[in-house]
């Protein structure tokens, strides 16, 4: 029969079967060497019950006690409640193969090593003692306290990544800062009890962010006229440290701010419950009014409803002043993202100061500039001369006539030119057009005459 204690987890269909839970009900009595099935077959059914209920709940801390109240069974027959006696050598199974840790947050490094050392190999020993001569075996945690804790500690990690995950998304723009992931304390709980209801649980996923990862960090702020406050940083994920100011004024600007957001907060957070409660006061008296009214008891329904105009008074006072209050928040959040941006930018110019080279440094870049011009002057002065040495020494100070003679050998000798003739006029041009035709005509008679000679004279050639 399943327990209401362990409601909403499923355990396995062998947990209705009477005969075989009162047999894994039983302590081990005979050792995994004289009896290996058995001894397998109970420690591997509630490790995996064990295992399932610590995802299934997110109930990463255990302890023995704990659990022989939560699988503590009826047995009708029998008319008894039975629980699992052999919880003792699971958990020292688990322990030996690094899926349990033992918790002890208030003992130093050496206390941890010596209670691992403790479940992993002296009593593993003095189990196989006891049974290889034969003696029953003295429940394994007979001798610790039954509140002992452990914790499925890489279920734990992979969980506590998911919870950073999940509390970014949905409480991102509750931050005190909108630049910072800085929270007030109390939402940070309210969010850890939302994500694990069971409280060891929660308690060492706080202790793991905090102390063993940093990736969160609790600190108390306060001013000269108020009360500290406590505050919580929390890095993007497990791995990343929470960010902080870089500097002393900003870490003092920021913490004055922060302890002002938070007391408006707080203030805000009061004023608006007083606001519910006195409208929802209002209005069951207006309703007792018309009550009264219906009934006819106008004396009573009058002096109900002066008192209520007193209430109704009181209620638009706490608006005023819840609008006063969050134009403050508004105004000292707009003031701390423009003195930030002051100490931004304030920062950029003294590394632009520092990367020019200070406030004269336009000056000593003048006088590089010139002296760099002056060497260049001088560099080419210098080649003049060295250039002028050899003109003036091997008499070739005047090259004129040499690139006259360069000229003449790229031309070449030039022809004499024929003597002019006058341009000759138009009609000359055309007498000896005239001419020139008159010639051609007497040609091509003499040869025609010549062609009809000879058609009618053949030429005879003796054979």
């Amino acid at each position: 029969m399943t327990d209401s204690k362990s409601a909403g987890f499923r355990l396995p269909d062998i947990w209705d079967d009477d005969d075989a839970m009162y047999s894994l009900m039983q302590p081990i009595r005979r050792s995994k060497v004289i009896d290996p099935v058995n001894y397998n077959a109970k420690i591997t059914f509630w490790k995996r019950i064990l295992l399932s209920y610590a995802k299934d709940h997110k109930a990463f801390v255990i302890c023995k006690q704990s659990l022989q109240k939560l699988f503590t069974r009826h047995f009708p027959v029998e008319g008894i409640d039975l629980y699992p006696q052999s919880l003792g050598e699971v958990i020292s199974d688990l322990v030996s193969e690094g899926v349990l840790e033992p918790v002890i947050p208030n003992r130093s490094i050496l206390g941890n090593i010596f209670t691992a050392f403790s479940y992993v190999v002296h009593k593993p020993i003095s189990w196989a003692y006891h049974y290889l001569n034969g003696q029953p075996s003295s429940n394994p945690l007979e001798t610790d306290t039954s509140d002992q804790q452990f914790v499925f500690s890489q279920f734990a990690e992979n969980s506590a990544m998911e919870f950073l995950s999940w509390f970014h998304d949905n409480y991102r723009d509750q931050r005190l800062l909108p630049h910072s992931a800085v929270y007030d304390i109390e939402l940070f709980n309210s969010a850890l009890s939302n994500f694990y209801s069971h409280a060891a649980t929660r308690e060492y996923i706080f202790y793991l962010l905090s102390n063993i990862k940093h990736c969160v960090s609790v600190e108390t702020t306060s001013t000269s006229d108020s009360q500290p406050i406590q505050i919580i940083r929390v890095g993007e994920d497990i791995n990343s440290r929470p960010n902080k100011p870089t500097n002393s004024d900003a870490a003092k600007i920021e913490s004055s701010a922060l302890s002002g957001i938070v007391q408006l907060k707080s203030t805000i957070k009061q004023l608006e419950n007083e606001e519910k409660r006195l409208e929802t006061v209002i209005e069951q008296r207006r309703n007792h009014i018309k009550s009264l009214l219906s009934d006819k008891r106008n004396s009573e329904a009058k002096s109900l409803l002066r008192r209520t105009k007193v209430l109704e008074k009181s209620l638009e006072q706490k608006q005023l002043q819840l609008n006063n209050l969050e134009t403050m928040l508004i105004d000292i959040e707009s003031a701390t993202e423009n003195r930030n941006i002051v100490l931004v930018l304030n920062s950029v110019n003294e590394a632009l100061r520092q990367a020019v080279g200070g406030s004269n440094a336009l000056s000593k870049a003048e006088g590089v500039m010139n002296d760099v011009m002056d060497r260049i002057q001088e560099s080419q002065e210098i080649s003049d001369v060295v250039s002028s040495f050899g003109r003036t020494s091997f008499g070739l100070e005047d090259t004129s006539d040499l690139e006259q003679e360069l000229d003449n050998f790229l031309v070449g000798p030039k022809k004499p030119s024929p003597p002019g003739k006058t341009q000759p006029s138009f009609d000359d041009l055309e007498s000896e057009l005239a001419a020139l035709k008159l010639v051609t005509d007497e040609v091509a008679s003499l040869t025609d005459q010549n062609s009809l000679s000879s058609k009618q004279n053949p030429v005879i050639i003796d054979k």
